[in-house]
């Protein structure tokens, strides 16, 4: 669009529509890995397991409040 000179909000328009696109997409991907994730690591008689995997899920909802 751009190499063809279109108009810049319909430019602008499109940008947010494949950024929303990538957010969903994302979205359900770690949606369904931390399930998995997190369900297995319940299931682990060690402790120290299921304690990284609460760790690390702990840390990634933390990144994504500081963006």
């Amino acid at each position: 669009m751009v190499e063809k000179d279109a108009y810049c909000m319909d430019v602008v328009h499109q940008l947010l529509a494949v950024q929303k696109a990538i957010q969903r997409v994302s979205s359900m991907m770690l949606g369904r890995n931390l399930r998995k994730c997190v369900i297995d690591a319940l299931e682990e008689e060690d402790n120290a397991v299921k304690k990284e995997v609460i760790r690390g899920v702990l840390n990634i909802f933390k990144l994504n409040r500081c963006r």
